[in-house]
C-alpha cells in the first residue's frame, strides 16, 4: 500500500489531501465564466487517468446571481455562455441551442454553433456556415467557409478567396482580398480593429481609417467600448506600458499599466505592480489593485482572483475565485462556489 494524494484544483485553489489509495491521482479543475444573460456557466472538469492527459469528463451547469444552480451540472450536454435567452449546446455529435431551463429550444442538427448576437447566430451545416434567427430559421443560407459574430450589423466572413465583412443579408460590405491587411476584428462602438503591415489601427463602416495603423507588439489594442480602447506603447516591438485612447487615437490618460482590459459598466480592470484593480473613465482608482486577475464587469458583477496571504510550498500564493460588485464587495464567495460544486465531484475508490 502506498500513500497518494488527491489533488483538486478548485476555483484557482489547489487542495491537496493525503490519502491511501490504489487509484491514480484525480485532478479536478473548475472553470467559471462571467455572467451573461443572467447566468454564469460552470464547468467541472475531471481527469481520471494520469497516463492520458486527454482523458477527462466535463460536467457543465449554470448559476444565477445568488449563487444558486439554475442548470445543474450535466455530462450529457456541453454548452457555452447564454446570450439573448439561448446558449449553443453540444449533444455529443450535433449542436443546437438550449434555454434557461436547460431544454432544447433549437434541436441539435448542426456541425457547430456560435452564440447569438443581434438576434442571429452562425452555424455550420454540411461543411458550410450560414446564419439562423432565434427560432432556428435560416437568415443566410449555409454557403460561407466561415462566419463570425454580428456586431454593429456586420460579421467577419470567408468565402473562397474573399475575406472581410458581410451585412445581415449576407452581402459583402468590405473584401480585403488583394490588400495588405493581415487581420480583422469585429466592429464595436462603430469601429473595428484592422491589422495592416503588422500594425493595428481602426476603421469605420465605410472602411476609412479613423485611427491609422500604429500599434504593434504582442499586446494588440482592444476593441472600443464606452468610447475608449486599450492600447500600448512599444519600443523595438516590446510592449512597455498600456493605457486608453479615444476614437481619434488620442491618449486619454498616460499609459502606465502592465495590462489594460476593456471598459464595461463604467469600469476597466488594469494591472499595476503585479495586481489588478478597477479604474473609471478618468483613470481614477475605484477598486484598488489587489487581485491576481480581474474580469470585465457584466450584469453588476466581476469575477476576480483573490490571493491567499500565506505563501504556498512553491513560494507563491494560491488564488480563490469570487464575484465582486462595483464597490469591491464580495457577492458570491469562494466558499459559496466550493459548496456548489463539491457534490458533483466524483472521488476515486480507496482502501485503507
Amino acid at each position: 500500500m502506498r500513500a497518494s494524494k488527491l489533488c483538486s484544483q478548485l476555483l484557482g485553489l489547489v487542495l491537496v489531501v493525503p490519502m491511501c489509495v490504489h487509484a491514480e491521482v484525480l485532478k479536478v479543475t473548475i472553470f467559471i465564466n462571467s455572467f451573461s444573460d443572467g447566468l454564469a456557466m460552470v464547468n467541472i472538469q475531471e481527469r481520471h487517468d494520469s497516463h492520458d492527459p486527454e482523458e477527462y469528463v466535463n460536467r457543465k451547469g449554470a448559476i444565477d446571481h445568488n449563487g444558486q444552480w439554475v442548470i445543474k451540472p450535466n455530462a450529457n450536454i456541453g454548452f457555452d455562455n447564454f446570450s439573448e435567452g439561448l446558449a449553443a449546446a453540444d449533444s455529443g455529435n450535433k449542436w443546437g441551442y438550449i434555454d434557461h431551463s436547460g431544454q432544447w429550444a433549437i434541436d441539435p442538427q448542426f456541425e457547430s454553433a456560435r452564440n447569438f448576437s443581434e438576434g442571429m447566430a452562425s452555424v455550420k451545416l454540411n461543411g458550410k456556415y450560414g446564419i439562423i434567427d432565434l427560432k432556428g430559421k435560416w437568415v443566410i443560407k449555409p454557403m460561407f467557409d466561415d462566419i463570425g459574430r454580428f456586431n454593429d450589423g456586420l460579421a467577419i466572413a470567408r468565402q473562397g478567396g474573399a475575406y472581410g465583412y458581410i451585412n445581415q443579408e449576407g452581402k459583402w460590405m468590405m473584401d480585403t482580398n488583394g490588400t495588405s491587411i493581415n487581420d480583422l476584428e469585429n466592429f464595436s462602438d462603430g469601429l473595428a480593429r484592422v491589422k495592416l503591415n503588422d500594425k493595428w489601427g481602426y476603421i469605420d463602416h465605410s472602411g476609412i481609417w479613423v485611427v491609422k495603423p500604429q500599434f504593434e507588439g504582442y499586446l494588440k489594442p482592444g476593441p472600443f467600448s464606452e468610447g475608449l480602447a486599450s492600447a500600448s506603447i512599444t519600443e523595438n516591438g516590446v510592449t512597455l506600458k498600456c493605457g486608453y485612447i479615444d476614437h481619434k487615437g488620442k491618449w486619454m490618460f498616460k499609459p502606465q499599466f502592465a495590462e489594460a482590459n476593456n471598459f464595461s459598466e463604467g469600469l476597466a480592470s488594469v494591472e499595476l505592480n503585479g495586481r489588478n484593480g478597477y479604474i473609471n473613465h478618468k483613470g481614477k482608482w475605484v477598486i484598488r489593485p489587489q487581485y491576481v486577475y480581474g474580469n470585465e464587469f457584466s450584469e453588476g458583477l466581476a469575477k476576480v482572483g483573490i490571493p491567499e496571504e500565506v505563501v504556498n510550498e512553491h513560494g507563491g500564493h494560491d488564488t480563490h475565485a469570487a464575484f465582486i460588485d462595483d464597490k469591491g464587495k464580495v457577492v458570491i464567495s469562494t466558499e459559496r462556489l466550493r459548496a456548489l460544486v463539491e457534490p458533483y465531484i466524483s472521488l476515486p475508490e480507496f482502501k485503507l
